[in-house]
């Protein structure tokens, strides 16, 4: 997803431009067919005008525009308070550190924040399956300083009522309350809904119908990211697992 299925899928967008320059190249052989003292100079310098000023507006629109500002922001403050997290912990600071997601549904925050820190020298590992995206060289070999689990959405009211998860640092979307306060009105009219009766129940029909929730603005690249999670979502927490029976609960389903 991201920048990985830009890569893949807009190649194919090569075949149409290589059409469309053969189709343009051909019409020029035929026009200069038909027209033999037809001046090529006086069509080259347009078209190279045309050219540069494409190439200018792609290249200033392309170093201005911060691809996937919204995980980029919450990797950016994750990765703080972790660094702040790891400086109190005792052992060598030079030992692995795991980072892993229970069902791997924050794994766009696990693969940001891996990278993140080994920028700043830490040793950061993830299991052997999440190897697989992230390079072999990157698997959790023995025993970790310490293990770090990112949760996000709904697994993050799950990690806070773990006893065995200490919370070391969290991220929220501006729009995250908006989004809590309109599903809640949502809920709220449409338990409304079933026992209302005549007008009072046609009044709350069309609140619901005219009802917008509030979204974090890039929730709608869900689908299209074929993103189940990640940067997408309102809110990341990262907690240090301070037992090993919290290290054995992380992947697993939360009770209930």
């Amino acid at each position: 997803a991201g920048v990985v299925f830009d890569y893949r899928l807009r190649v194919t967008w090569v075949a149409p431009m290589l059409a469309l320059v053969m189709v343009c190249w051909t019409g020029w052989i035929e026009l200069r067919a038909r027209r033999p003292g037809l001046d090529a100079r006086r069509l080259a310098r347009p078209a190279l005008g045309c050219l540069v000023a494409v190439s200018v507006v792609n290249g200033v629109t392309a170093a201005a525009e911060r691809p996937h500002e919204t995980p980029s922001a919450a990797i950016a403050s994750l990765t703080g308070q972790v660094l702040d997290a790891l400086d109190d912990l005792p052992g060598d600071p030079g030992d692995p550190v795991l980072v892993v997601s229970p069902f791997d549904m924050a794994e766009w925050y696990v693969s940001g924040l891996v990278l993140q820190l080994e920028r700043r020298g830490v040793d950061a590992r993830v299991t052997r399956p999440h190897s697989e995206a992230m390079g072999a060289h990157r698997a959790i070999e023995g025993d970790p300083r310490a293990t770090l689990v990112v949760v996000s959405e709904d697994l993050v009211a799950w990690a806070d009522g773990e006893p065995g998860l200490v919370p070391v640092a969290t991220w929220a979307s501006p729009a995250a309350d908006d989004v809590d306060r309109g599903v809640r009105r949502w809920m709220d009219l449409m338990t409304e809904a079933d026992t209302a009766t005549g007008a009072r129940r046609a009044e709350v029909m069309r609140e619901l119908r005219g009802l917008e929730l509030p979204r974090n603005p890039a929730a709608e690249a869900k689908a299209y990211l074929f993103a189940t999670d990640g940067p997408y979502s309102l809110r990341a927490n990262v907690y240090l697992v301070v037992d090993d029976g919290a290290a054995a609960a992380a992947p697993s389903a939360p009770a209930g």
